[in-house]
């Protein structure tokens, strides 16, 4: 064996070992500001490491791998766990959102539409109904001049572009202007 072929995996090792643990350090400092998805650290990783012109791809590839997995087993990554609180956080919210804008923030968040579609039953109709309720009253006031079907029409079409359900939006609408 050449004996400059070894010291120059020994130093390749160093750097690597010393990459991963910028690399360590600036993914910990991201998600430290707040929670994030996989996709969003993957994204992130992926922007780190471009910058890396004297590694591997299947160096850079170890490198993304290790760190991942040391978030995982520490548990500051996890999907569930992220769209969860956000769930949560927008149910509790003072700002009415439907389920369809939760999706798609989460959707574009790159978290699977399993683990979405099981947070999203944390919502339930009559939340979504309320939420649906406080919107509609709130754009109420500027419809108040108008005819009534004028109004109606305008409620209708107001709340399901913020992406509630149909059957939601006809009984807030016939509940508000007082038509059952």
């Amino acid at each position: 064996m050449c004996p400059w072929k070894s010291a120059g995996s020994i130093v390749n090792k160093e750097k690597i070992k010393e990459t991963q643990e910028k690399i360590d350090l600036k993914i910990l400092n991201f998600i430290s500001y707040k929670a994030r998805s996989t996709a969003e650290v993957k994204k992130k990783l992926d922007h780190y490491l471009k910058r890396k012109k004297n590694l591997k791809f299947s160096e850079i590839e170890k490198i993304k791998e290790r760190s991942l997995e040391k978030l995982v087993n520490l548990n500051l990554l996890d999907d569930d766990d992220y769209a969860k609180s956000y769930v949560n956080e927008k149910i509790k919210s003072t700002k009415p959102v439907s389920k369809l804008q939760i999706r798609k923030f989460l959707l574009s968040k790159g978290v699977p539409y399993k683990i979405i579609d099981n947070n999203l039953k944390l919502m339930k109709k009559e939340i979504e109904y309320a939420k649906a309720k406080k919107d509609a009253t709130r754009k109420l006031a500027r419809y108040k001049k108008m005819d009534k079907r004028t109004m109606r029409n305008k409620l209708r079409v107001y709340l399901s572009r913020k992406g509630y359900p149909w059957e939601v939006v006809y009984s807030v609408v016939d509940n508000i202007t007082g038509v059952k």
